[in-house]
């Protein structure tokens, strides 16, 4: 593709791409930002080899750089469950610990998810820990806990506020 062709390429596709990514981000200064990175790429591809269809290429290009920018937006951090965390949940202006949740929420749970707490928040045992002591792998162990979490989440927004925890944990503050 000539320079000439290239220029005239980028003329009539240019507002397309950027209506594209701005339909997509909501953003001006974003999708400006990625349809310069598009066209920057297309160019780089073009020196390389020349394509039968250069404006479904063109347009794969926006899919992958759109798709690579929200990948990056949203990328979630991973947090190790071995590390030291700590294991507390906010409720109100009270500040309660997992055993306190534990103690009262456990019995609530399936036998597995149980037995996963346990080893790992009361006997203070790591996932690799867990694992072997149960027998299964250590990808079980984490899906099981994250699992027995969301259960344990479920039970505290379903719990009636007037037989919350906290109320309980106050009495006992009180005596």
């Amino acid at each position: 593709m000539t320079q000439e062709e290239l220029a005239e390429f980028y003329d009539a596709h240019i507002e397309k791409i950027y209506r594209f990514f701005f339909y997509k981000v909501a953003n001006r200064v974003i999708a400006e930002d990625l349809t310069s990175q598009t066209f920057l790429q297309f160019v780089k591809a073009l020196k390389k080899q020349e394509f039968e269809n250069t404006k479904a290429y063109l347009y794969g290009i926006a899919k992958f750089v759109l798709l690579d920018y929200l990948r990056q937006k949203y990328k979630r951090v991973e947090i190790p469950l071995d590390d030291e965390i700590d294991y507390s949940v906010e409720m109100g202006v009270q500040h309660l610990d997992v055993f306190t949740l534990l103690e009262k929420f456990l019995p609530q749970l399936p036998k597995k998810q149980q037995e996963i707490l346990t080893l790992r928040f009361i006997e203070k045992n790591s996932v690799s820990e867990t694992a072997k002591r149960i027998g299964r792998d250590v990808n079980y162990v984490s899906t099981t806990q994250k699992r027995a979490f969301h259960s344990l989440r479920k039970l505290l927004d379903c719990t009636d506020a007037s037989t919350n925890i906290t109320e309980e944990q106050t009495d006992e503050t009180e005596t």
